[in-house]
């Protein structure tokens, strides 16, 4: 099954193994699942997934992470949790964002953490 996202087809893949590993367009078709949730292009390249017009997430295809709107308690406990899975993010950490390795993070966890945000 093929979707459209902001920047081209989302092919529906396979779900990833238990221990981690979620594509890029698993972290983009994740977004459109939740209520009221719109995917949107910025910069070219980055595509971001907003409720309105607050940004929660944002990834490229080239970055092998995303980053996540946290809360200050999250963005302490993830990393401290699972460091090779969570880091603050780069400029943004310090509001609160979390960088996730999409090679590590198992999908349910990644689900659970877009809800969140």
């Amino acid at each position: 099954m093929t979707s459209a996202g902001v920047l081209g087809p989302v092919e529906a893949a396979a779900p990833p193994h238990p221990g981690g590993m979620v594509t890029f367009d698993q972290f983009l078709a994740t977004g459109p699942a939740l209520p009221q949730t719109a995917e949107r292009l910025t910069r070219e390249t980055k595509a971001t997934l907003r409720l309105g017009e607050r940004i929660f997430a944002m990834s490229t295809p080239e970055d092998g992470s995303a980053r996540v709107k946290a809360g200050k308690g999250e963005q302490a406990e993830l990393p401290a949790a699972a460091p090779r899975t969570y880091s603050a993010a780069f400029r943004v950490g310090r509001h609160g964002w979390v960088e996730v390795s999409l090679a590590t993070v198992a999908a349910g966890e990644l689900n659970d953490l877009l809800t969140e945000a």
